[in-house]
């Protein structure tokens, strides 16, 4: 009977030992808890912090794009207006032919604004006695010679003189410009 009652005791000796480490666990766990959720709590505060110091950038920011904007007297209407403008010379500029006929219309219009209508001075649409035609040629006063001008510009291998990569875009430039020279 003392051996059982020995044993008993040894039993509850070492209950009382495992619930006390599992009481020791558990507090590390709560503390560990307790510092998680302290963590989460300031984060939330410095993203809270953040959140309310981005919408006061936001804010501010908006407010000074407004006001630049009534300043300026921009307004949603002048923008789509001045984007369908660009849009417009873009598909121009970008197709050689519509490019061309800018070019000519706007060689005209210069010649008209500068020497008016005089075909002493100038002419458009000059055939030369090879057959070529010139988009414009200028009268060299106190001779019968003219100089030739063709508003068209050799843009592509233009373009392609600043890409270093691309050496033989000079070369390439040199005879789309000999191209309308012509000779008499």
């Amino acid at each position: 009977m003392t051996n059982v009652l020995i044993v008993i005791g040894f039993a509850i000796v070492i209950v009382l030992l495992i619930m006390n480490l599992m009481k020791k666990d558990h507090t590390r766990e709560l503390s560990r808890i307790e510092k998680g959720i302290e963590d989460n709590t300031r984060t939330l505060l410095e993203d809270k912090a953040n959140k309310e110091a981005y919408e006061k950038s936001f804010a501010m920011i908006l407010s000074e794009t407004m006001k630049t904007r009534e300043y300026l007297g921009v307004s949603d209407a002048k923008l789509s207006r001045i984007a369908t403008s660009v849009n417009a010379m873009n598909n121009i500029m970008v197709n050689n032919k519509k490019r061309g006929n800018f070019g000519e219309y706007t060689l005209y219009h210069l010649l008209s604004i500068y020497f008016g209508e005089s075909d002493a001075i100038y002419e458009t649409q000059f055939r030369f006695s090879n057959g070529k035609i010139a988009d414009a040629v200028l009268h060299i006063p106190g001779s019968d010679r003219v100089l030739a001008i063709d508003s068209k510009f050799p843009v592509e291998n233009y373009a392609r003189l600043d890409d270093a990569q691309n050496h033989d875009a000079k070369g390439a430039f040199r005879r789309d410009v000999k191209k309308h020279f012509v000779e008499m």
